[in-house]
């Protein structure tokens, strides 16, 4: 198992790197270019988050809650639920930061209903605020997960108005 995750780790690093070079490169490409391409990074990013957090769930069964958000796979959380089984160093190998690619906080909510986990990651985009048209459209990851059943996820762009 140390072996699979150590290979994820070094895969994400590499995609990372990667997405880094790409976005230099990408400065010369059209304004729309540029948009779709940190979209791209944006949807990878969370995809790694969801990955990091069915880890954390298969360690402990429990998610982080809203409160100890997306730090909880770099610190282990000092309140409850206080999970169990927590590697040491986290859930990733090196510190990370949350920003999305126009440089505002990822956000991330937790929520149990009726049974089902619902985990939420959302990327406020160019604007930093709800909603939005275009560049300033979020990007919202939702999973849900029912008991005895794998986490499923879907990513939405919802405008201003839904909110």
């Amino acid at each position: 198992m140390k072996k699979i995750y150590t290979y994820f780790l070094f895969f994400a690093t590499v995609c990372s790197a990667i997405f880094y070079l790409l976005f230099i490169v990408s400065e010369f490409e059209t304004p729309t270019e540029r948009l779709e391409f940190k979209v791209r990074i944006t949807k990878a990013t969370v995809h790694l988050f969801q990955q990091l957090l069915i880890k954390y769930f298969q360690d402990n069964g429990i998610y982080p809650t809203t409160n100890q958000g997306l730090q909880a796979l770099v610190d282990r959380p000092t309140t409850a639920p206080i999970p169990k089984h927590y590697p040491k160093g986290g859930y990733f190998e090196e510190p990370v930061d949350f920003i999305d690619p126009w440089g505002n906080l990822y956000h991330y909510i937790y929520q149990l209903v009726n049974g089902e986990h619902e985990i939420t990651i959302i990327s406020l985009a160019a604007d930093g605020k709800l909603g939005g048209k275009r560049e300033q459209t979020d990007i919202v990851s939702v999973c849900k997960q029912r008991p005895a059943e794998p986490l499923k996820c879907t990513f939405t762009s919802l405008p201003r108005s839904a909110w």
